[in-house]
């Protein structure tokens, strides 16, 4: 297992990859129509990816046995409320991986690159009915805020985790 950098060939899988880890996290949280369609605009979504490919983007994919079963992205904080922070801006893992310490393992990656990056502090999101808050939480990560985001045509409770980089 090893986690890297997401190249522009790692984009079909990485999406049926999104497609997986949202179907496994959300469904029951997030409306299914949304969810549904995800896996009708699987083509599309591949060639716009590819077409605004950026290599200096901080996208980054877990693999096991050339198989993609997580990702990460890391970039600078987009809250206002913490400019000069850095941001867990995505974290996902396959269900069959998680309960396993490679959650624990990406997160930690994810941590490392914020501090090359030079920050000290960082943030992350995760919706309000997502499991994964525990995750957050037992990770050291403190609530500071709440507040709707809109996925498809709905609006979902957010919450927002302040950490300090160990």
């Amino acid at each position: 297992m090893k986690i890297r950098k997401k190249t522009i060939k790692d984009i079909p899988e990485f999406i049926l990859l999104v497609n997986d880890v949202w179907n496994e996290t959300y469904r029951g949280i997030v409306d299914d129509s949304f969810l549904d369609n995800m896996k009708n605009t699987v083509k599309d979504r591949i060639k716009r990816m590819q077409e605004n490919y950026n290599d200096e983007d901080l996208n980054f994919v877990f693999e096991d046995k050339g198989k993609l079963i997580g990702f990460t992205s890391v970039e600078k904080s987009r809250d206002e409320d913490y400019p000069n922070s850095g941001e867990i801006s995505s974290l996902y893992l396959k269900k069959e991986y998680q309960g396993k310490g490679l959650g624990k393992k990406l997160f930690n990656y994810s941590l490392d690159k914020l501090k090359e990056l030079g920050f000290s502090d960082y943030i992350i999101g995760c919706l309000d009915k997502n499991p994964t808050n525990d995750f957050y939480k037992h990770m050291g990560g403190v609530l500071y805020k709440s507040e709707m985001k809109k996925i498809g045509n709905k609006e979902y409770k957010e919450n927002y985790y302040y950490f300090k980089v160990r």
